[in-house]
């Protein structure tokens, strides 16, 4: 009986180890998946300046900065992660202008080769984010709010 009981706790513990190491490399592989993203885009205009500058802190984490001036205001200065929990990877957002604001928090619902989708359907304002590479060097972004409304922006890669 002794016996019978260490194998079973040997084998739970084998297969608990397996199934975390599986969870980690699923993230490190999507994550991968996702390193196009990387770098700075931009766009300029003659009234608004949009940019992203993400770069890779580890393996399963991106940090980013954005910013959007219009007619000389900075009307955004956002913070923004793509990290993980236990499970899930997710996309935060937090605002440098409004102390006040809270994070916004988005789940990861889809990774392909040339796109990225974020979600959060619980959310006020953006519900959902989408990013889209369309060439090497121009990157969509599409975020979906209320009613249906939504914000695109086509940006161009500065750097890497």
């Amino acid at each position: 009986m002794k016996r019978i009981i260490i194998c079973v706790c040997f084998l739970i513990i084998f297969f608990s180890c397996n199934t975390a190491n599986q969870l980690v490399s699923h993230k490190i592989s999507t994550f991968k998946q996702m390193e196009w993203l990387l770098g700075q885009w931009d766009i300029r205009t003659m009234n608004y300046y949009y940019s992203e500058n993400w770069h890779k802190e580890n393996d399963t984490s991106f940090a980013g900065k954005s910013i959007m001036i219009v007619s000389g205001d900075t009307v955004l200065n956002d913070e923004m992660n793509i990290g993980s929990n236990k499970q899930v990877i997710f996309l935060s957002s937090k605002s440098k202008i409004d102390y006040d604001s809270k994070k916004n928090l988005f789940k990861l619902t889809k990774v392909k080769k040339d796109r990225i989708i974020f979600e959060n359907p619980a959310n006020q304002e953006e519900k959902k984010v989408t990013y889209i590479l369309s060439t090497p060097t121009m990157l969509n972004i599409h975020i979906e709010g209320n009613e249906n409304s939504v914000e695109s922006y086509g940006l161009h890669k500065i750097k890497k």
